[in-house]
């Protein structure tokens, strides 16, 4: 309910002139019971109308509205566009607007926790739209390859927009539904009805978690609303699939469990209204808040320390000389010997051969698993890298050649 209040206020601003882009995440509400099923060592990087399971996680009303008036406490300080959450203390990760970029991101993090106490998972959301990007399928690939614990969140509300995506995804083509998609079993839900969801979603939960493989779980959702506000649905759809989609709403199905269940009816509106009047209470605030400062460099200040090392006279050299390629082998040796933290993934780059110019030679044999040969896609080496580093590790994304960084462009925007 909190997630529906914070779009329909969203709205008013808008209305009012105080905002000019919203999208909102009517019908897609139920994904909150998701959040029931993970714990603080868990990770989440969720769809973009996710908003009440990243509330139900621990994000306050707050942060959207800051998010959807640029105020200098949201989470880009008024550079990203709104609802694009970030939160290192709940373990949510940083939403890419391209949104099938982050799933790599998320592959990356779940290497590097995989063996982790806790038996943490990785769960990553998008929509159906989304699901056709190359990266989606690079990721869940990868996921599946070398067998990671990720739950690929889809919420399906049948549109990219205005386009009906119906047998045009991985998991429901022009043949009909699949069950497995590159190694990772595909289950379904009913998305508008919370209950039903939250017993698949529990168990999909518990598969990741305990076998510590990929999971597709596609949770069949209505969208309520445009697109965002800068979209009309009326245009392509008609008033009788508009009403057939508000029968799907998964909070009027909630409220009828509820009281069926023995409820007072009087209770869920007392209730609804203090969420409303918190969630007003937090927009408030937000109206509130102070502007962005900007900045006219976009270098970061170098420490103190750093100038005084380049001042100080470096010791002569000693010993033989070195190649180019010999002294990077020797930083990349006692970087590894000194932190477990630090990985190194690129193509070729095992032994016998490590790498196409020995650069990494004998080093897969003195730090094995930590020394690894990736698949031929420098897309996959770099996002999934940016995951490992987001969940504390120190990786080393090896590409071969200047000529192949273009195909993980995508990556390092």
């Amino acid at each position: 309910m909190s997630a529906r209040w914070v779009d329909a206020v969203e709205e008013e601003l808008v209305q009012r002139g105080e905002a000019f882009f919203q999208l909102g995440g009517a019908g897609h509400e139920a994904s909150a019971v998701v959040a029931d099923h993970l714990g603080p060592q868990d990770w989440l990087q969720p769809h973009y109308r996710s908003r009440a399971l990243l509330i139900k996680r621990g994000i306050e009303p707050q942060r959207f509205f800051d998010g959807l008036l640029s105020t200098a406490g949201s989470d880009s300080a008024g550079r990203q566009m709104p609802a694009f959450l970030n939160d290192p203390a709940l373990h949510v990760l940083p939403m890419t607007v391209p949104t099938g970029n982050g799933l790599l991101h998320a592959v990356g993090v779940a290497r590097q926790v995989r063996d982790d106490e806790g038996a943490p998972i990785v769960v990553a959301g998008i929509g159906d739209g989304t699901t056709q990007q190359g990266e989606v399928m690079e990721a869940i690939g990868e996921a599946a390859r070398v067998g990671l614990p990720v739950l690929f969140w889809i919420e399906d509300n049948g549109y990219a927009i205005s386009t009906h995506t119906s047998g045009q995804t991985f998991y429901d083509t022009v043949r009909g539904p699949v069950d497995t998609f590159l190694g990772a079993p595909i289950v379904r839900a009913d998305g508008r009805d919370p209950v039903t969801l939250d017993l698949v979603a529990g168990r999909a939960v518990r598969d990741v978690r305990e076998a510590r493989r990929p999971v597709v779980l596609v949770a069949q959702v209505e969208r309520l609303t445009h697109h965002t506000n800068a979209d009309d649905e009326a245009i392509y759809r008609d008033e009788a699939e508009r009403a057939a989609a508000r029968a799907g709403d998964p909070i009027a199905a909630l409220r009828e469990h509820l009281i069926a269940e023995g409820v007072p009816a009087a209770h869920i509106v007392q209730m609804e209204r203090e969420v409303e009047a918190e969630v007003r209470a937090a927009a408030a605030r937000a109206l509130e808040a102070p502007d962005p400062v900007a900045t006219h460099s976009a270098v970061r200040p170098v420490g103190a320390d750093v100038l005084e090392r380049a001042r100080q006279d470096q010791p002569e050299p000693t010993g033989a000389p070195r190649t180019m390629l010999e002294a990077m082998r020797d930083v990349l040796q006692a970087r590894l010997a000194a932190d477990p933290r630090v990985s190194i993934m690129g193509q070729d780059i095992e032994d016998p051969k490590g790498d196409v110019f020995g650069l990494t030679r004998g080093l897969s044999t003195e730090f094995p698993g930590r020394v690894t040969n990736a698949p031929l896609t420098e897309s996959t080496i770099v996002g999934t890298a940016i995951g490992r580093a987001l969940a504390g590790g120190r990786p080393v994304a090896m590409v071969q050649f200047a000529d192949f960084l273009p195909l993980a462009f995508n990556q390092i925007a």
